[in-house]
């Protein structure tokens, strides 16, 4: 008798949310409308002794925070630019190198957005641009909303302009944070090749 298999199982996606934000869907959605080109490889904000690597398609800059040659971090981050949406960022971190991991093996696991800043970014940008602009970016503390785990604790919340979404933006994201998609473990897979090829090990 042939084996019957089971159905595939119904992929997680976020639920309808109306705050004026990236949703962890939108986001993939836009990394992966093109292909990424290569930007550049330096100093990104808030970072101490490790170098980011940025890329770009037709509609955003992603940026792979820990851009690592030689080694590979316990961490994983990325932060998503649109002219459009503003910014999204990811962070996982564990015991381990992420990139061999699931979900399960992380303590920390967060996904956060804010809206635009002013001016919003430009794709046109080279990698000097586009770092002088995220530091401008942070010193307006635009309005954002955050959800996941810290150290196995959760994180949920909204601040400013967006705290009436406080409770249902991060409820949207509750089950997609739990079980990421496959097309997340493949975009880690995939900046760690990247990276061994345009990353960079802090030599100062």
């Amino acid at each position: 008798m042939t084996p019957i298999e089971p159905p595939p199982p119904k992929p997680v996606v976020v639920e309808k949310t109306d705050a004026p934000l990236y949703t962890y869907d939108e986001m993939f959605a836009d990394i992966a409308s093109g292909p990424l080109t290569y930007v550049g490889t330096g100093e990104w904000t808030g970072l101490f002794h490790v170098y980011s690597c940025a890329y770009r398609n037709a509609k955003v800059y992603v940026i792979n925070i820990y851009c690592t040659k030689s080694y590979e971090k316990k961490a994983f981050g990325i932060a998503v630019l649109s002219p459009t949406r503003g910014r999204a960022y990811l962070y996982a971190e564990a015991e381990k190198p992420i990139s061999g991991l699931k979900r399960a093996d992380y303590f920390t696991y967060r996904f956060e957005a804010e809206q635009n800043t002013t001016p919003p970014v430009s794709l046109g940008f080279t990698y000097e641009q586009l770092h002088a602009w995220d530091e401008a970016r942070y010193k307006q503390y635009a309005s954002g909303c955050f959800a996941g785990v810290e150290i196995k604790r959760p994180v949920n919340g909204c601040m400013q302009k967006l705290s009436d979404f406080a409770q249902s933006w991060p409820e949207a994201h509750r089950a997609i944070l739990a079980n990421p998609p496959e097309h997340y473990y493949a975009l880690v897979r995939d900046f760690r090749e990247r990276a061994k090829r345009e990353g960079r090990d802090w030599k100062k």
